[in-house]
């Protein structure tokens, strides 16, 4: 049964060639999901994984293939895994805006910059999307190591806002160093996981971030924010970048 509601979530666990392993992301997988809010987001998972074609869903199966059983020992877990899930996003977001032949570029690094994650043809035009996800603080991280309870804030820190800004500095450079002629149009979509994972205060968050991003220099770059469902879920809008909210 969980097969049929699930067939992609499967075909990534049948990747797994122990799934007793500890470090198996999917090692409990059919008891889990009996978990209200843990069945909620594979349900919103294998949606987006079924919007990619075949040969898209082929290739994200292989960038994650390698991070199903590397559990990050330093509290991070399985964010690389999930980072590379992510990158349906982009192919998604790429797609919708009526783009033809989109496709993931293979990975490449030409002089020490990576290559952007995805590329399509709208018209004459090309469309690349480079997809980031920045996860929770190392403070965040310790603390839930620790058991240690903490205070819920509702602003973001300086420290946030230059990780976001290197963020998309880096994501800038990858659109840039790809080698495209003729027109084209960067688009960089960025997942962000809160300390406050409830998401309380994200519609201050996102507020403060659309202030922070307003005041930077326009280059051309298209900035999305990936508005994921939680707890505390409100629809966020922005003046200065495009949002999809979950």
């Amino acid at each position: 049964m969980l097969r049929l509601r699930f067939p992609r979530t499967f075909e990534l666990i049948d990747q797994i060639d122990d799934r007793s392993d500890s470090r198996s992301y999917f090692r409990e997988f059919e008891s889990r999901i009996t978990d209200p809010d843990r069945e909620r987001v594979w349900t919103a998972r294998e949606r987006e994984f079924q919007k990619l074609d075949r040969d898209a869903w082929n290739f994200l199966k292989v960038e994650a293939q390698p991070y199903l059983k590397t559990k990050n020992q330093d509290g991070r877990a399985w964010s690389q895994l999930i980072s590379a899930l992510n990158e349906s996003r982009g192919y998604i977001y790429i797609k919708g805006l009526g783009c033809s032949d989109v496709h993931f570029i293979p990975k490449v690094n030409r002089n020490g910059v990576e290559s952007p994650d995805v590329r399509g043809v709208l018209r004459s035009r090309s469309e690349l999307c480079e997809v980031k996800t920045i996860h929770i603080s190392d403070d965040a991280v310790r603390a839930r190591q620790n058991g240690d309870s903490t205070s819920t804030e509702n602003n973001l820190s300086p420290e946030f806002l230059k990780k976001l800004d290197r963020t998309i500095e880096k994501a800038k450079d990858q659109l840039l160093a790809y080698p495209v002629e003729g027109d084209v149009g960067r688009s960089i979509l960025t997942i962000i996981n809160f300390d406050d994972y409830l998401g309380e205060y994200k519609v201050e968050y996102y507020e403060q971030i659309d202030n922070h991003i307003g005041i930077q220099p326009e280059d051309g770059t298209v900035l999305v924010f990936f508005n994921s469902c939680t707890a505390f879920h409100k629809t966020v809008k922005m003046k200065n970048a495009v949002v999809i909210n979950e």
